[in-house]
């Protein structure tokens, strides 16, 4: 898959000035979503229809893993719950996270492991840049959102461990949705309110990780649309929030 992956008629090879202007196009503004524990930040060539379905296949995995104490079964739960709803997993896997800096936080780690991520799967150069992009922003931009990151906070320590979701959306001009996802599991009690600026010693803790590259698969979220959507109007411990730069 080329860098025609964006929503913008790009060839397959990008020229340094056109890829300054994507990439500066995210840093000026952008928008994203804090679904729980999950940061979701959205390219804005994302269609509104396709925006609000990924939004609502998150939405539903996130609150289906919710009551889960241990982490791996947390991350199943979540993981197939997407699958089910048309995300179709490209490349991923899950395990041991060793990270060498003694010193780290939340949102470095979930940067990290998003990069490594990226640079191993199939997309263009281009696309994923701006997946990294994406991320970097919405987390910098999390600092100063006082609702968006209270319930981030909150919702990354829910049994005696850190648990959050760091993910990036871009949509191609075919409108072919691609999500680009790091999830991160910390072993580890945490005190502090400021989750994700805490720093802790990286290289002492355990961290376990998922990456994966989902496509959207329209034809399945059409067989789970009806049961997704009387879920979440049932649904009472949904919290979702949104901001912009």
């Amino acid at each position: 898959m080329n860098d025609q992956y964006l929503n913008v008629r790009t060839p397959a090879r990008v020229s340094s000035a056109d890829e300054a202007a994507v990439l500066g196009g995210v840093k000026e503004s952008g928008e994203a979503y804090v679904i729980d524990n999950v940061l979701v930040s959205m390219f804005t060539g994302v269609s509104s229809e396709n925006k609000e379905i990924i939004l609502d296949i998150i939405q539903y995995a996130t609150s289906k893993a919710k009551g889960t104490p241990k982490s791996l079964e947390r991350y199943e739960v979540l993981i197939n719950a997407m699958r089910t709803c048309g995300l179709a997993v490209r490349s991923g896997r899950y395990g041991h996270y060793q990270a060498a800096d003694s010193r780290l936080t939340m949102d470095k780690l979930g940067l990290n492991i998003l990069a490594s991520l990226i640079s191993s799967a199939t997309v263009g150069p281009l696309t994923g840049k701006l997946l990294l992009e994406l991320a970097s922003k919405a987390l910098d931009n999390l600092k100063s959102q006082d609702k968006p990151l209270k319930l981030f906070q909150r919702a990354s320590k829910p049994f005696d461990d850190v648990n959050y979701a760091v993910m990036s959306c871009v949509e191609n001009a075919e409108g072919d949705v691609m999500l680009a996802a790091a999830i991160v599991s910390i072993d580890v009690s945490v005190s502090a309110t400021n989750v994700l600026f805490w720093e802790f010693n990286g290289a002492s803790a355990k961290i376990e990780r998922g990456e994966h590259i989902f496509q959207f698969n329209r034809r399945q979220w059409r067989r789970a649309e009806k049961n997704v959507n009387a879920y979440l109007e049932q649904a009472t411990d949904a919290a979702f929030e949104k901001f912009k730069w």
